[in-house]
């Protein structure tokens, strides 16, 4: 399986793989039920300069999976989705690991997830992966981060990643800015009016 970095010309593809999924899935990968207006809207807002996108095709073209990365200064805030049909072939692994590797890369120790404690396969694979996982307040067993050099999706690690629910924010003084749930809270609040 390849994990690609998406750019402009592929917004279409990645609008149509959001589309796809189920009301369920959109709301692991939104942190609500967003509807098909706000997920164009979604998709139109991402800013390729700024975010890092990658996805996994089908033997059509088509978009099995795509992880979106914002990054920030030592953080990042992560989306990652997969269609029902592609799952368990460790396609989610291969992302969640090439975010992993990329945060390393790039001096980014900590990831964000909207509705993290409600997706176990993303903490499961993440805590395969030897990424610290924080879910909760009350989350005393995180599993412990990767303390040695070994190799985390086939590049060297230099720094522990740690992923936490994107609710931790506010458990941490709500201090770390995010443009994914920002935009997220403006697309909210559009629909609502």
């Amino acid at each position: 399986m390849f994990t690609e970095r998406l750019n402009e010309s592929d917004r279409a593809a990645i609008s149509a793989h959001l589309l796809a999924l189920s009301p369920g899935d959109r709301y692991l990968r939104f942190g609500y039920a967003a509807r098909d207006t706000s997920v164009k809207r979604y998709v139109r807002d991402i800013d390729f300069n700024q975010d890092v996108v990658f996805g996994v095709r089908a033997d059509d073209h088509t978009l099995d999976a795509v992880m979106l990365l914002a990054p920030e200064k030592d953080h990042a805030e992560i989306a990652v989705s997969v269609l029902a049909p592609a799952r368990r072939r460790g396609i989610g692994s291969a992302l969640i690991s090439r975010a992993a590797t990329y945060a390393s890369h790039h001096g980014i120790d900590t990831l964000y997830m909207q509705s993290l404690r409600e997706t176990c396969a993303i903490i499961r694979i993440a805590r395969s992966l030897g990424i610290q996982v924080v879910t909760g307040t009350t989350d005393r067993t995180a599993s412990k981060p990767r303390t040695s050099r070994q190799p985390l999706g086939g590049d060297i690690t230099t720094k522990p990643i740690t992923l936490y629910d994107a609710a931790m924010r506010d458990a941490m003084g709500g201090k770390i800015p995010n443009r994914i749930l920002q935009r997220t809270w403006q697309q909210i609040n559009q629909a609502r009016a």
